[in-house]
């Protein structure tokens, strides 16, 4: 197996604690209760209570298998790519959703869109990696 450049490292640690920071916030998402809700403004309570079901699985789908990916990546395993192409389903899932089916933008303005454009960037930067050191041979 080829030796993998000290850049690959860095890169695999930096998305190990992006994807952390995503499971943050699932883990917010999941427990946002009554309390939590009156304590937001009324049209992001009413935005909340109005997601559908399914949400908090491509939420889940989103964040899950970014961090066993990112675990992957650190591993030197294959099973990184599949991982990270779930996690960007996940995101594309959750954020197209969000954006294009809700009245967040309209609410909110375009700078809604900054983050989740960000995070579907990273998905995609992370799934090349994946890739991208597979067919190095960094990864087994």
């Amino acid at each position: 197996m080829a030796r993998a450049p000290r850049w690959f490292w860095g890169a695999a640690v930096a998305l190990l604690l992006w994807s952390l920071a995503g499971i943050a916030a699932f883990a917010a998402h999941l427990s946002v209760d009554a309390t939590a809700l009156a304590r937001m403004p009324a049209d992001d309570a009413a935005a909340f209570r109005a997601l559908p079901p399914w949400f908090v699985y491509a939420f889940a789908l989103a964040t899950l298998p970014a961090l066993f990916g990112a675990v992957a990546l650190l591993a030197r395993r294959r099973g990184a790519v599949p991982l990270y192409a779930l996690a960007l389903i996940g995101a594309v899932i959750q954020f197209g959703y969000v954006l294009g089916a809700t009245d967040l933008l309209a609410r909110k303005g375009g700078g809604a869109a900054v983050l989740p454009a960000v995070i579907i960037a990273l998905g995609m930067v992370s799934l090349w990696l994946a890739r991208h050191g597979a067919a190095r041979g960094w990864l087994r």
